[in-house]
């Protein structure tokens, strides 16, 4: 999207009928064919926090993380590049499909070890490691904690210009813990996997 580097987080909101099951199926609004809104897919590092998280400092933010999951941030690329506020290109039911399993933060202390990464029809098309973020985990806890941000906390990473979703493309999310999760959008299959590190 060439936008410049932000010196505070950028936000926005998913409502609750977009948290889609990882093997849920996206549907493509109905509002415009799967080509004209550009339905597009960004693997996401998702931060779930486990207690009442409120102003606190990012040295104490990874005290209140309880784990970690596969986002896939789902996006209708024309409907977000229309206005100035992207939660309608993000908003449609079941364009959030996160899980299926929660890594502890026992588990990895340390999110920036996280590795992620898309594939899309064989072709890597998004990759990186959680530390290459503009922002780290607890400055965007901290930051997020002046406000309730509900389930959980996605964060972008690595957002390549790349093709978008187009019908019968299967395009499969990864990121570097070997769990699993599928979406369907109508007959297209995605998939993606959190892993946690080479290290491990």
């Amino acid at each position: 999207m060439k936008l410049s580097i932000p010196k505070t987080p950028t936000m926005f909101l998913k409502a609750t009928e977009t948290i889609n099951h990882p093997s849920g199926h996206i549907i493509a609004p109905h509002c415009a064919d799967l080509h004209d809104c550009h339905l597009d897919y960004e693997v996401e590092l998702a931060v779930v926090i486990g207690k009442t998280c409120k102003d606190v400092s990012e040295d104490h933010a990874m005290e209140y993380v309880l784990g970690y999951m596969t986002a896939n941030d789902v996006t209708a690329r024309t409907h977000q590049n229309e206005v100035s506020q992207w939660d309608r290109g993000k908003g449609f039911d079941g364009f959030a499909p996160i899980g299926p399993v929660l890594v502890s933060s026992r588990v990895i202390p340390d999110p920036s070890v996280l590795k992620l990464r898309t594939v899309l029809n064989g072709q890597v098309m998004q990759q990186g490691e959680a530390s290459d973020m503009i922002f780290t985990v607890p400055k965007i806890v901290s930051f997020l904690s002046q406000l309730d941000t509900g389930l959980y906390v996605a964060e972008r990473h690595y957002h390549p210009d790349r093709d978008p979703l187009w019908n019968r493309c299967q395009p499969e999310s990864t990121s570097s813990a070997r769990r699993r999760g599928r979406a369907l959008c109508n007959d297209q299959s995605w998939s993606w996997v959190a892993d946690q590190s080479d290290r491990v």
